[in-house]
């Protein structure tokens, strides 16, 4: 596992093969320049998968990213607790924060699987794109509940299991 910073994407996608998953959570995406984000879609036909976290930051976070996503984000609700996420993740410990957790709400694409819903919001949607795929979480995971959570490997294990390859 790497950190990148956006300006390290490669503008071409054989630069990027290397990569079995990337994650795109709390930056701005439309940062990216054409190349990139040429270069992210192709890789993504090729077999790569791309992981993006929504929360209160989803403007930023889908602003590069157009007509990849399985779901249009449109805004963002509270909910009380994230259960349905502890459950996909095989543990029964509760997944609540203090205040709730804000998850972004939207408009699943014609193209796109919802694999956790919860008080019918979407949680975790995927699309195929080619022999790839990109996923869709509606929660920030870098903040409450999901930030600390012990479930969080299992969850992210699980979430690349579910990806078909």
């Amino acid at each position: 596992m790497a950190e990148l910073d956006l300006s390290q994407i490669p503008d071409n996608a054989r630069a990027m093969s290397a990569l079995d998953a990337l994650v795109f959570s709390d930056v701005d995406t439309g940062v990216l320049t054409p190349g990139q984000t040429a270069a992210l879609k192709a890789w993504v036909s090729a077999g790569g998968t791309l992981l993006v976290a929504g929360g209160s930051s989803w403007q930023k976070t889908a602003a590069g990213l157009n007509g990849l996503l399985p779901l249009t984000p449109t805004g963002t609700t509270t909910l009380g607790d994230l259960n349905s996420l502890a459950r996909f993740a095989g543990t029964q410990e509760a997944l609540t924060g203090r205040g709730g957790a804000v998850v972004t709400v939207g408009t699943l694409t014609a193209e796109a699987v919802p694999l956790v819903s919860q008080a019918e919001q979407t949680l975790v949607a995927m699309r195929r794109v080619g022999t790839g795929q990109v996923m869709y979480l509606a929660a920030d995971p870098a903040l409450e509940p999901l930030k600390g959570w012990d479930g969080a490997e299992g969850f992210f294990r699980n979430l690349m299991l579910a990806a078909p390859m």
